[in-house]
């Protein structure tokens, strides 16, 4: 049966790829940036139920793995907002075949 964190999943695998191939474009400037922008957003898709007991030994008192989760995953939104905000991605250099190459 499908599943719609198999899609998430999917999805998340394919933005950390497009994370790893910004930031060996030697031709962007902001490739670090751009990177860690994809990085990010591929983080967020992987991220799943599994991660709530993994918080719950280190949040506060009075607090739940969840709130933590949903706190972090917040956070980690602004970060995104902040480098695409101020300009850090930037579209890579692409190679496009030649006219004779297309024939």
């Amino acid at each position: 049966m499908f599943k719609q964190q198999y899609l998430f999943t999917l999805a998340g695998l394919l933005l950390l790829v497009i994370a790893v191939m910004s930031c060996r474009d030697k031709g962007n400037p902001r490739r670090w940036f751009t990177g860690l922008f994809w990085g990010l957003y591929g983080l967020i898709f992987l991220v799943d139920d599994w991660a709530i007991p993994l918080l719950d030994p280190i949040t506060p008192l009075g607090s739940t793995g969840a709130r933590t989760l949903h706190v972090g995953v917040g956070m980690v939104v602004v970060v995104m907002a902040l480098i695409a905000g101020f300009g850090g991605v930037r579209l890579g250099r692409y190679h496009a075949r030649s006219d004779a190459q297309r024939q």
